[in-house]
């Protein structure tokens, strides 16, 4: 007799208007670029790319469908965006663990934007 958490077991208008304020979606997209400026002075190999994932969690709960589309597609774009800013990784640290961390990181944000 298992049940999942989710958004439905809250009233719909408790809910609905929680974060429906424009504020909100600026907050977001400031924190994504909070982020994308830690990754660019961030050495390759660390995983900025995931600290987008709860910024686009939260997305979903503004309940704007699109919004959680454009997040997630903006985050997908800033991690590879930063994979060619950001300086280089430390000469022990192989380019394969650079590139199969960014592509963790696009897989997980494509998997909440989806």
């Amino acid at each position: 007799m298992g049940s999942r958490l989710t958004a439905a077991w809250l009233p719909r208008s408790h809910w609905s208007g929680l974060f429906a304020s424009p504020v909100w979606h600026l907050l977001i997209l400031l924190l994504m670029l909070v982020v994308f400026a830690a990754d660019s002075y961030t050495q390759l190999g660390f995983a900025h790319g995931m600290l987008y994932a709860p910024l686009i969690l939260l997305t979903v709960t503004m309940l704007n469908p699109k919004f959680v589309v454009y997040s997630a597609a903006l985050g997908i774009a800033l991690t590879l965006a930063g994979t060619f800013i950001s300086p280089p990784a430390p000469e022990s640290f192989g380019i394969g663990y650079i590139w199969a961390n960014r592509l963790l990181a696009v897989i997980t944000l494509a998997f909440i934007g989806w």
